[in-house]
């Protein structure tokens, strides 16, 4: 966000007075601003409301980084719903990311969504076992990953490790400036869109959907919840959510001597941690982690444990690559990470909330935000697909 300068972000008017119109949006992160140029694409009116400013929160926090995976885990979703949901979900993840960066390309989003590969490496044996399973129940399922030697990791990161998998269509993304392309193609294509504009109140009647802001109301067909998690509007529905803190770390410019020592530096690379690390390159010859997932705290003392949990990412990849010794970061932030129980995102209708949408537990990531505004976009115009029903609530 502090790389953009404030005179190339677009600007929206608060909404003020009454408006009837087919679909609302509420949220406007990259799910609510893609579904909202889906929508608005596809000829349907459709209105985004934002209570604050575009992607400013959750998703101009996120490290940006795309997985091409549904889930940290294959097995473990395939164990709890098996495998034909678990390929489907795992499968439309993978083609939403292709689609992503094609669709960004295409839109003339800056700077573009480059793929590549990404490495799940296994540091001791118990690793090793964990990830063979996960790679055995991939290829039962036709998804194939192929295995890494020791020899091969080591040459690709420089790391002495019992193996790893190689999982494609991963990719490094600017969340920012994607939300912000997004909304400016929907507004192009007529979408009405509105900042500063909170919903303080929904009310479903037999032929509508009544929402309350501050500066009036807007009647609809439909709504579609792209909040990242519930909020107080829907309360209820918390319970099914855990909402998480992820801590990112940018380095200053790695010196040329040091970055040796990371191999050909391709790609991602995820330690097999609990949590998990994450470690890829910025143009600029920065490195980024993320990691150090923790419950959120509270406001009081936030800045302490950003100075704890930076120092921790650091200190953690310090012990993978004693190389960078002296090495500092430069800019370190938290975001925040909302899951399912089961680590797929939920998007879809609830029975209990009728003429509503819904898309959360998506972790913030691209990848995610984009195939969920195009499962939301699908079911406004009756056209849901065969795995659409798989990131419903009750997942069948």
């Amino acid at each position: 966000m502090d790389a953009l300068p404030k005179s190339q972000r677009p600007t929206f008017p608060r909404f003020r007075g009454d408006l009837a119109v087919p679909v609302v949006v509420i949220g406007g992160g990259l799910t609510g601003c893609a579904t909202a140029w889906g929508l608005a694409a596809a000829g349907v009116g459709v209105v985004l409301v934002e209570a604050e400013r575009l992607a400013v929160e959750a998703t101009g926090h996120g490290s940006g980084l795309m997985r091409a995976d549904a889930a940290s885990s294959y097995l473990a979703f395939e164990k709890a719903h098996g495998r034909r949901a678990a390929r489907a979900v795992f499968a439309s993840t993978a083609t939403a990311a292709k689609e992503l960066a094609a669709t960004a390309k295409r839109l003339g989003i800056k700077p573009p969504v480059a793929l590549h590969d990404a490495l799940l490496t296994a540091r001791g044996r118990d690793e090793e076992k964990t990830l063979r399973r996960e790679m055995a129940a991939r290829e039962t399922a036709g998804l194939g990953t192929p295995w890494l030697k020791p020899s091969m990791v080591r040459r690709e990161t420089g790391l002495e490790t019992a193996g790893a998998l190689r999982v494609g269509d991963w990719a490094h993304a600017d969340p920012f400036r994607l939300a912000l392309g997004f909304a400016a193609a929907a507004a192009k294509r007529k979408a009405a869109i509105f900042e500063g504009s909170p919903v303080r109140k929904l009310r479903v009647g037999r032929d509508a959907i009544t929402l309350t802001l501050p500066g009036g109301t807007i009647t609809a067909d439909t709504v579609i919840v792209c909040t990242g998690a519930p909020t107080e509007l829907h309360r209820p529905l918390q319970r099914h959510f855990k909402v998480d803190e992820r801590y990112i770390v940018v380095t200053e410019p790695v010196p040329a001597g040091m970055r040796r020592a990371f191999g050909r530096r391709s790609g991602v690379l995820v330690d097999g941690g609990a949590p998990p690390l994450a470690l890829w390159w910025t143009k600029d010859d920065r490195l980024a982690i993320a990691g150090a997932d923790q419950p959120r705290t509270p406001e009081k003392g936030r800045d302490k444990v950003w100075v704890q949990r930076t120092g921790q990412l650091m200190y953690d990849v310090l012990r993978m690559y004693p190389a960078i010794s002296g090495l500092h970061p430069a800019f370190g932030w938290d975001s925040p990470v909302t899951r399912s129980a089961d680590d797929v995102m939920v998007v879809g209708a609830h029975r209990n909330f009728p003429r509503q949408l819904f898309a959360w537990g998506g972790d913030h990531d691209p990848a995610h935000a984009y195939l969920a505004s195009r499962i939301l976009v699908r079911q406004v115009r009756g056209e849901a697909g065969t795995a659409d029903r798989f990131f419903s609530f009750t997942r069948g």
